[in-house]
């Protein structure tokens, strides 16, 4: 099966005609019209070549965006009475167009990579670079304010790439590139986050290249369920799609396990034996196991605790993490509560620290179903560390296999524009191109999964000689749903792609590739004239997307699934 055949799909499904949100057909995706004009200038005016687009609690869209011609930063927001937006609000709704900051020299410099995150409380973050002082910008609207704060970054690098999010705590995270090349002749990704009043950097750098021999290019970034970014980007110089997480230590010998009590044929060294068939288990609130790491726990740095809890898909234990340096006096440093969700080890992370001992104490469950009780009751337990940092930046590239020669890793074209979003489960998505020099089907749309570490399955959704600026979203419900987009030059037009429950064709999946995604199908959304396409996805499933369209204009889409 040659991979030909999504570009012949695309055709084909262009003329497709699905039922409305409203008459409940379920994941097949239609195209609707409620594409609206936002901010409009004349023909000869380029207004923007970046757009950002995000949404919030209440399902509205917020886009952040640089107009040349007024030489302004720009915000536009859905303005709707109706709470939260439904459908039909999406399709009348009028916007709001408001000016961030003005660029008041006469310089031809502008703002650039304009990136924007609504929290949870719909308070809006953007950062943006500002290439006529070459500095990073953090902006904030709160009560109807903009407040405008400089954040700090190593002068006089060259900054890129930048772009924003923000956790369910509310912390704004950014992760941008610095270009010392002129001076140290390296490049840098960092990771800054905002807590309260001061931006803090990691104790590492995200990535160092050498820029004698490359550069980082196309810089993309989500945040997991434990508010870490995850993050792409393109290594000129090896001429990889690489990847970069935050690893929690390796795991660290656990010397002996002891605790407070046990019941009868449950004791504290079954936590070690890596079954989860066998525990340790204690009656009473307030039953105790630690772990002792030896002459291992005075060198390394540990940082998180993998615990197995018996019955963990069914209980809800509550816990207290501390550590201790003597085994006599301790400090506690996590508490909370299981997930009651599963019965693998669930990972706790706290602040790096010098410890010998490690001690969970467990004060009872709750479990709805068969009532609650006061034991404590565990299968397994890991601990894990670092030196010196913990945790650190490991970064792995991302492997793929030549569709026409299937023992090839491809390591001689060019990728770019990679796209990261993570799911519910902390697993990576990332859609990418990569060209092949191919005069028919010189540039392939992938969308790779990580299974493991070095490990991705990988899936080609299309190919034509030229595609640009794809982006991925998820929405983790029932079903798992990716939402590609991309742009099509060749045939001026943008196209969409998802996949759910319900498929209309498979994914071609270049060899030794997983086949778990089904395919839905790839639609021409917008003919004409388009570029820097962003998109999001709200609580209703539904997809929003903002782009550069005719007449310079910046022009939003809503997609229904």
């Amino acid at each position: 099966m040659g991979i030909a055949i999504p570009f012949i799909f695309l055709i084909l499904v262009v003329l497709l005609s699905i039922p409305s949100p409203s008459e409940g057909y379920g994941y097949v995706k239609r195209i609707v019209d409620t594409v609206a004009p936002i901010d409009t200038h004349n023909q000869e005016t380029v207004i923007t070549t970046e757009t950002s687009i995000a949404v919030s609690s209440d399902n509205l869209a917020h886009i952040v965006y640089y107009d040349a011609e007024e030489k302004a930063l720009k915000y536009a927001k859905q303005v709707c009475n109706q709470q939260p937006c439904h459908w039909d609000c999406l399709q009348t709704c009028p916007w709001s167009v408001n000016i961030i900051t003005h660029i008041t020299s006469d310089s031809k410099l502008s703002y650039h990579y304009p990136s924007i995150a609504v929290d949870s409380k719909n308070i809006v973050h953007v950062s943006y670079i500002d290439h006529d002082l070459g500095q990073l910008n953090y902006a904030k609207l709160e009560n109807g304010q903009w407040t405008i704060t400089v954040v700090p970054t190593n002068i006089p690098a060259v900054l890129i790439h930048a772009s924003i999010k923000v956790d369910s705590e509310g912390v704004p995270h950014i992760v941008f590139l610095e270009d010392d090349s002129e001076i140290f002749g390296t490049w840098r990704i960092n990771h800054i986050k905002k807590l309260g009043n001061n931006w803090q950097y990691d104790n590492e750098n995200v990535y160092t290249g050498d820029s004698d021999i490359g550069f980082g290019m196309y810089l993309s970034f989500d945040l997991d369920t434990k508010r870490n970014p995850q993050v792409s980007f393109y290594d000129t110089g090896n001429r990889l799609m690489m990847y970069s997480y935050k690893k929690y230590g390796d795991m660290l010998g656990i010397y002996a396990a002891q605790a407070s009590g046990n019941e009868a044929g449950n004791p504290a060294s079954n936590v070690l034996d890596t079954s989860l068939d066998t525990r340790w288990a204690n009656q009473g609130a307030g039953s105790s196991i630690r772990a002792d790491l030896g002459d291992i726990g005075a060198s390394m740095k540990t940082c998180s605790l993998d615990i197995a809890w018996y019955k963990g898909n069914e209980r809800k234990y509550n816990y207290i993490i501390s550590t201790s340096d003597d085994g006599t006096t301790f400090t506690n440093r996590l508490t909370g509560t299981s997930s009651g969700q599963t019965l693998d080890p669930e990972k706790y992370t706290f602040r790096s620290i010098d410890a010998r001992y490690v001690k969970v104490t467990v004060n009872g469950y709750t479990d709805p179903i068969n009532g609650n009780g006061d034991w404590a009751s565990i299968t397994d337990l890991d601990v894990f560390g670092a030196s010196p940092n913990c945790p650190y930046w490991k970064t792995e590239d991302i492997h793929l296999q030549d569709p026409n020669q299937p023992k090839k890793v491809i390591d001689d074209h060019k990728a770019y524009s990679p796209s990261i979003a993570v799911d519910s489960t902390d697993t990576p998505h990332i859609v990418f191109i990569y060209s092949k020099n191919d005069p028919i089907f010189g540039d392939v749309l992938v969308h790779a999964k990580r299974v493991k570490s070095f490990i991705w399955n990988t899936y080609v959704v299309d190919s034509w000689p030229t595609l640009r600026d794809p982006s991925i979203a998820i929405k983790y419900n029932e079903n798992h749903f990716v939402y590609l987009w991309w742009w099509n030059p060749c045939y001026d037009c943008i196209g969409f792609g998802g996949n759910g429950a319900y498929a209309l064709t498979d994914y071609l999946s270049l060899p030794g590739s997983g086949s778990d995604l089904d395919f839905e199908g790839i639609g021409i959304v917008k003919k004409g004239p388009v570029s820097s396409p962003s998109m999001a996805v709200d609580n209703n499933g539904y997809t929003h997307i903002v782009y550069l369209g005719d007449g310079n204009t910046i022009t939003y889409i809503a997609i229904a699934s």
